[in-house]
């Protein structure tokens, strides 16, 4: 009976330290992806030129949508936010969220 004890010990130890290390890579994992998503407040977006890279970093604009921004701006003359809402996927709650980080020339 005593090694079975043992055993049970040892394996609640080890899954506890299986969760605490999973919980750290998890945080650091975490912090690093929301670090790439960020704005750089010194330097705003121009969407008239800005290359995908660029766009996706805006919130709420992924690879598609910066895709559909990059065709439209091809068609038309993007002069303001507001034109954003001709691109399929773009309304005013996605306008508002990118309207502090853009800036048109």
């Amino acid at each position: 009976m005593g090694n079975f004890q043992d055993f049970h010990l040892r394996y609640q130890w080890n899954f506890a330290l299986i969760v605490i290390i999973a919980g750290i890579l998890l945080s650091f994992a975490g912090a690093a992806g929301s670090s790439e998503r960020s704005i750089d407040i010194y330097s705003k977006v121009h969407p008239q030129t800005a290359p995908k890279a660029s766009l996706v970093r805006l919130p709420g604009i992924g690879n598609v949508l910066a895709d559909r921004i990059i065709e439209y701006r091809k068609k038309q003359n993007l002069e303001t936010l507001k034109q954003l809402d001709n691109v399929y996927g773009i309304g005013p709650v996605t306008i508002e969220k990118i309207s502090e980080y853009t800036e048109f020339e």
